[in-house]
């Protein structure tokens, strides 16, 4: 009896003091699309899972169950001096928002609009690394120009070979191939080097976040952060013996994962018909 006393004292302890961490799969717009637009920007396919995500977020804070946000895509903090602008949108013209009814629907950069809400109620954390943020992008830079190519070239090898020999010479050109070498061959296997290298960064780029989340796990932290990233997150978070939760908000599209799905079928298919 003592001892089923003494389990339960030492489990409703545990439960007392156990912190969680909750993870919000979060789908991009591109930093360069402008949304400034408050009315037109309501009609794009994200915007309702981002609206989502910031009114969960808002709530959580309210209650007081967290007051810090840790969010991936810069380093450091955001606060009145951050300069970052994306879609159009930077802390000074939020600010100028505030009393707007409309500022819900804005489409700005989550953690941002938060900060300006709440102000010095709440923290918000860069946690990612810039050099990895950089790096990651030039991947996919890379990935859609190389795979660009692949499609192009498979699209007018049998149907138009003027096309073909157009597309073939520039990549011969943008390789510094030979004359006389497989175009559809370096096109592919430069585009499966491209999503190896994106899975790699997006994997060191989640151990950062992961060390941001561990310095300020008593925070109850929120995190913020692209579906891409969040299967190996909840791997490491999971290795770390972190609790968390992942959460998917209304309208969520697995946007990015299938489309490298997609692109991962494609070249895989043309391997196999070679063999």
């Amino acid at each position: 009896m003592k001892a089923s006393i003494l389990f339960l004292v030492l489990s409703l302890s545990f439960s007392a003091f156990a912190k969680t961490v909750t993870v919000y799969k979060h789908w991009h717009l591109l930093p360069n699309q402008n949304t400034l637009d408050i009315n037109s920007s309501t009609a794009l396919a994200q915007f309702e899972s981002q609206k989502d995500i910031y009114k969960k977020v808002k709530k959580l804070i309210e209650e007081k169950k967290s007051s810090i946000v840790i969010t991936e895509g810069c380093e450091g903090k955001i606060d009145e001096k951050f300069q970052d602008v994306q879609n159009g949108w930077n802390y000074k013209k939020l600010k100028a928002e505030l009393k707007n009814p409309k500022f819900e629907d804005i489409m700005a950069f989550i953690p941002l609009k938060l900060k300006v809400y709440f102000g010095d109620k709440i923290e918000v954390i860069c946690g990612d690394n810039n050099k990895l943020v950089k790096k990651n992008n030039l991947e996919f830079s890379n990935l859609r120009g190389y795979f660009g190519f692949f499609i192009r070239l498979a699209e007018n090898k049998d149907k138009n070979k003027e096309k073909y020999k157009l597309y073939a010479d520039k990549l011969i050109k943008l390789g510094k191939l030979k004359a006389n070498a497989n175009v559809m061959d370096f096109a592919r296997k430069k585009s499966l080097l491209s999503m190896k290298n994106i899975l790699k960064t997006i994997k060191d780029r989640n151990e950062y976040i992961v060390k941001n989340i561990e310095k300020n796990i008593q925070k109850n932290p929120i995190v913020i952060i692209g579906g891409l990233h969040t299967e190996d997150l909840s791997k490491q978070l999971s290795t770390k013996k972190l609790n968390y939760e992942l959460v998917v908000p209304m309208g969520y599209q697995e946007q990015d994962l299938t489309l490298l799905g997609k692109i991962f079928s494609v070249l895989d298919s043309y391997s196999k018909k070679k063999q």
